[in-house]
């Protein structure tokens, strides 16, 4: 009975029902559903078999994932490309509280979009009146994003950004990673001697009018968060009720317990989304530069005066 009730006000805070139909009128997966992790296994099972993908030339693809959208990738990418042409999806946890956070009205940044895959999942959600950033320094990950906007019919909810987000204005050495695209990032000085481009940077603060509600933020820049969140803190502070959903690994950091610190000085607490549930756990800082704990962490930062706004 006390199981039963907990699920039953778990789907009244998601707002999703476990009988939500799968496929709408039209044959796309209902991508609320995804605000329910008990339909999981029944969401990946019905993206998988509406998944399709075509061989288009020039090393690129088109391929429908999350059951709705078309979505261009490279076909010498191994990692992330191939999975969203086998599967249709990418990390279903994560895809779970981006999908809870992305409600009608709210304006969203994915930074370190990559192909777009979260990017349009939350223009999707946000819908008409909802607004979405997309950060993306790859030029040629850029240029497949912009394609996959414009065929899914998000342009007027989309705004797109070609640099890469640092503490300050300028250029940077970016290697692109051409097997593996989503690994792509900016080099440290001892890196140099690596195959790069330059790519611009910016930082938030100069890119966001002041004054603009921002309700949640992705960050998935392959090391560079501490920079992104040092030009960032106008937008931080502005925004009492932002949340943050940020991959970090400690290994990255030149000096990874101040920036946790500075983290919690902000007012955020620090949970980490476990896998595979999905749950989420409260970390300190000193839980996070655990050397057991090998490979990346993804954060869901929250103020502590609003810890109720998603489940």
């Amino acid at each position: 009975m006390i199981n039963r009730l907990r699920q039953l006000l778990k789907r009244l805070r998601t707002g999703e029902q476990a009988d939500t139909p799968t496929i709408d009128a039209i044959g796309h997966f209902v991508l609320q559903r995804w605000r329910n992790s008990e339909l999981r296994a029944e969401n990946i099972k019905a993206i998988r078999s509406l998944c399709r993908a075509v061989y288009l030339g020039n090393s690129t693809a088109c391929c429908r994932v999350l059951g709705r959208f078309p979505m261009f990738v490279d076909t010498d990418d191994i990692h992330l490309g191939v999975r969203l042409q086998m599967d249709g999806f990418w990390e279903a946890p994560i895809t779970e509280w981006v999908s809870r956070a992305a409600r009608p009205g709210k304006t969203m940044l994915d930074v370190g979009a990559n192909y777009g895959y979260f990017t349009l999942l939350m223009a999707h959600l946000v819908g008409p009146d909802g607004k979405v950033w997309a950060f993306e320094p790859n030029p040629r990950i850029m240029d497949l994003l912009r394609e996959s906007i414009h065929h899914s019919g998000y342009a007027s909810r989309i705004k797109t950004k070609c640099v890469a987000l640092d503490a300050k204005r300028g250029q940077l050495p970016f290697r692109q990673h051409s097997t593996s695209p989503m690994n792509a990032h900016l080099l440290s000085a001892d890196e140099l001697e690596q195959e790069h481009i330059l790519v611009k940077t910016r930082t938030l603060d100069e890119i966001i009018p002041e004054g603009t509600q921002i309700d949640f933020i992705k960050v998935d820049i392959e090391g560079a968060e501490r920079n992104f969140w040092i030009g960032a803190q106008r937008v931080i502070a502005d925004n009492p009720a932002i949340e943050i959903l940020m991959e970090v690994n400690y290994r990255r950091y030149d000096q990874p317990e101040i920036f946790f610190t500075e983290i919690i000085e902000n007012g955020f607490v620090l949970r980490e989304i476990t896998a595979p549930s999905g749950q989420l756990q409260k970390v300190t800082p000193q839980q996070l530069l655990d050397p057991a704990k090998k490979g990346h962490r993804m954060l869901l930062l929250r103020r502590d005066a609003t810890q109720q706004l998603s489940p």
